[in-house]
């Protein structure tokens, strides 16, 4: 089991449908961490933030959106009501009851919708955020490898099927990460240009970064389950 790079909980990870993976303690988005991969890099962890700011937005949005479904599903009956008390009572206070209703109704309805297209949006981020994420750690796997990589040993490394890691493979060499080494395999790319001293510490920072923001919120989160 591996830390997880959202909550910092040292647990494990269950598949998931939408997510690939997904950790059991948060419910957050995870690539598992295995070898050859000896460590994540700033890439994935960014990634991996997106997909997980965007997961708990859709969350609210969408809770946002069943509340002020339901209350404009109690004004319509209202409405209902209001049809009633016309025939009961007569039009006048059956009319005042039925425009009322409707005014509430309205906005209800309007906000309703606004909280679902907004819930709509972010789960189409999150496809984009979850790709990203596993290209930055199957590019991982082949740089950390001392060895030339094939689609089974990615496959293995990342807990996915062969299929899905040849597909990786295929995107990394079209994005010019790798090339190909005889039999299948991938060595990454060399650059042209060795990254300097203070890109490879800004890169470092970043990660340390990430982590102590991913534990701090699991210390808080503890500490409050305490409380409680």
């Amino acid at each position: 089991m591996d830390t997880c790079p959202l909550c910092g909980s040292t647990t494990g990870c269950s598949t998931d449908p939408e997510f690939r993976y997904r950790c059991d303690v948060c419910g957050g988005p995870r690539v598992p961490l295995h070898a050859p991969r000896k460590r994540r890099g700033a890439k994935e962890l960014a990634a991996l933030k997106r997909a997980e700011a965007a997961r708990k937005s859709r969350a609210k949005n969408r809770a946002g959106a069943i509340a002020a479904g339901l209350s404009a599903a109690g004004v319509l009956g209202m409405l209902a009501l209001a049809a009633v008390i016309s025939f009961a009572a007569g039009w006048n206070l059956g009319l005042w009851i039925f425009v009322a209703a409707l005014f509430t109704a309205g906005p209800l309805a309007a906000l309703t919708a606004f909280l679902a297209s907004r819930a709509s949006a972010r789960s189409k981020e999150i496809p984009a955020a979850i790709d990203e994420a596993w290209m930055a750690a199957a590019t991982d796997v082949v740089e950390q490898s001392s060895t030339a990589v094939t689609a089974g040993s990615l496959a293995e490394a990342l807990r996915i099927e062969e299929a899905q890691a040849e597909e990786l493979l295929a995107l990394l060499e079209a994005s010019d990460l790798v090339r190909p080494d005889g039999n299948h395999a991938y060595r990454a790319r060399l650059r042209v240009a060795t990254p300097s001293a203070a890109t490879a510490n800004e890169d470092l920072a970043a990660e340390a970064e990430a982590q102590a923001e991913a534990e701090a919120e699991a210390m808080a989160r503890e500490q409050k389950r305490e409380r409680l």
